[in-house]
């Protein structure tokens, strides 16, 4: 009995060494209640539990960073008050779900890239869609900038400094 008991045990204690196996993505239902930038959100589930939901694979500049406010109106305008489908992927550092969020047909992480509120986050993510969605943007947004400075004056245009700051001419022109 003894040596079931330290087999079992030691299995335990196994299992609990080994790496987590990545579960399957879910699928989570709710209503936008908020919105704390232009890419994290907060719903409100049929159960009437709120998930503070992170877009996977993009990335914007925060609230109080140039552009910040320009990206959180936008996924306001997108996604406020209505219902969306989560496809929740994985969980980040600060415990928010991560996932891609789509309002009917309409995948939001991707609009919010091919509109150029936020960037393809590579160091997180391989998609081919959001890489095509950004491309464009990108040459675009070198209209932004003059002789390596941003130019205020065209600051209505949905490019953000942070896709400007990703052109190769304008990181050498900073140094």
């Amino acid at each position: 009995m003894k040596i079931a008991t330290t087999f079992a045990f030691l299995s335990l204690l196994l299992l609990a060494a080994l790496p987590a196996v990545a579960a399957p993505a879910s699928n989570v239902w709710g209503r936008v209640v908020g919105v704390s930038d232009g890419d994290t959100l907060t719903i409100l589930t049929t159960a009437k539990e709120q998930v503070k939901i992170r877009l996977a694979g993009i990335d914007c500049p925060e609230s109080g960073q140039a552009f910040g406010a320009k990206a959180k109106q936008a996924l306001s305008s997108k996604v406020f008050d209505k219902t969306v489908k989560v496809i929740v992927t994985d969980t980040d550092r600060y415990s928010r779900s991560v996932g891609d969020v789509y309002l009917g047909p309409t995948w939001i992480n991707l609009e919010m890239v091919a509109e150029g509120w936020a960037w393809h986050f590579v160091q997180y993510s391989k998609s081919p869609e959001l890489a095509a969605a950004e491309a464009p943007a990108l040459p675009a947004a070198a209209v932004l900038c003059t002789r390596g400075k941003l130019n205020r004056s065209l600051t209505h245009l949905p490019f953000n400094a942070y896709s400007v700051s990703r052109l190769p001419f304008y990181k050498e022109r900073q140094s």
